[in-house]
């Protein structure tokens, strides 16, 4: 900046000399001198003062600039001293909480360490999804936003549910208001309500429909009942009833018996049944509700044959009497003709059945036995009549 300075005081000092002589001035010394130097001493304050200003603009951006960094660094210092507390806090909550057992010693980690190790961690490089991860990741979120839905849908069909079962059950809309009773023939109707134990008024959704059922089968005509609810105040039962197919004389009385075996009841009067005759059930056995023991169940099922041919041939309404104690004779009394036929075994009923027909044509009111019981391939059958 001097040089520059020098350089243009010479100049100065050429145009004063100038000035001096367009003024027409003497070139004395003295008159030289003060005019030079004013304009040389003022060039010189005038350059001082702009020095000066331009150093103290220097200087404040200087201590801007020093004052900027200070902060910075001072806010970095800040961050890694929160880093670092945190960081220390984190360690504290992993420890274990102590206990019964003492805790395990550990050499003392410094910051340092801390502070690079988390640093490490934290400059991992974040690891891309390819497109083939992307995909099997939307399909997991679907299928749990599936899993969801389904559960949601769950819940609100459990509560529709709840909803209309606290309806059905607390409203006076369904209480029962008749009981129909369908099917029954031997059975009253007044009997099977009274069984049932429903009772008008009840709710028609409380009763169990088992429990009504095998209140019914108490009585032994009754084979099934069919328990249903007619909405809104009715419930209907059908009544499946086990008929009488024969009966056994007992004590004076009668016994009527389904073709199961089953012992329906005890009468003194006499049905137009076949009477059965050398059973071997114990009498104490011959008891409404029960049932033949297994040999007489045995010697019904060769009896339920021999009746279902005799049906065929048209001989079944003369049979009055069977004899079932022999199970390779059974015998067919028939009072009203007066004959007794000494069957043999329930086989070959085709050919033995269509006999007794010719028999009983042939020999019409003749008293006498009729004995099939032979060997039908060696023997005919013969006929022998009561002297």
């Amino acid at each position: 900046m001097r040089d520059k300075t020098t350089k243009e005081n010479i100049n100065m000092k050429k145009n004063a000399k100038k000035m001096i002589a367009k003024r027409g001035l003497k070139d004395t010394k003295d008159e030289r001198f003060r005019l030079e130097d004013e304009i040389v001493i003022g060039l010189n304050l005038v350059d001082d003062k702009n020095i000066k200003v331009t150093d103290k603009h220097k200087r404040q951006k200087q201590s801007k600039k020093l004052a900027k960094k200070q902060k910075q660094m001072e806010q970095k210092r800040n961050k890694e001293e929160q880093k670092q507390r945190m960081q220390a806090k984190a360690m504290v909550r992993k420890q274990p909480k102590q206990g019964n057992i003492a805790p395990k010693q550990t050499k003392p980690v410094s910051k340092t360490k801390v502070v690079k190790k988390q640093s490490a961690k934290m400059q991992k490089p974040v690891r891309k999804l390819t497109p083939r991860q992307y995909m099997e990741l939307e399909e997991k979120r679907q299928k749990v936003k599936q899993v969801l839905l389904n559960i949601i849908k769950l819940l609100v069909l459990l509560l529709i549910c709840i909803g209309i079962f606290l309806f059905a059950t607390l409203s006076p809309t369904f209480d029962i208001a008749e009981i129909i009773v369908e099917k029954n023939e031997t059975i009253p109707t007044n009997t099977i309500i009274s069984l049932s134990r429903l009772e008008l008024g009840e709710n028609l959704f409380r009763f169990s429909k088992k429990e009504v059922e095998q209140n019914i089968k108490e009585n032994p005509y009754v084979e099934k009942a069919i328990i249903s609810r007619v909405i809104p105040n009715q419930v209907k039962i059908q009544i499946i009833e086990r008929k009488p197919r024969f009966q056994l004389e007992y004590g004076g009385s009668y016994v009527y018996m389904n073709s199961q075996g089953y012992i329906l009841e005890l009468s003194k009067e006499k049905k137009e049944l076949p009477i059965l005759i050398g059973w071997k059930t114990p009498n104490e056995e011959i008891v409404a509700g029960k049932r033949f023991c297994q040999e007489d169940l045995v010697r019904l099922g060769d009896v339920l044959k021999i009746v279902k041919a005799a049906e065929t041939y048209q001989i079944y309404d003369k049979i009055t009497k069977i004899d079932m104690e022999d199970h390779n004779n059974y015998r067919l009394i028939m009072e009203g003709e007066k004959k007794t036929v000494h069957l043999g075994t329930a086989t070959k009923l085709d050919t033995k059945m269509p006999n007794i027909q010719m028999l009983l044509e042939k020999e019409a009111g003749v008293a006498g036995d009729y004995f099939l019981n032979v060997d039908l391939n060696k023997r005919d059958p013969y006929f022998r009549e009561k002297v």
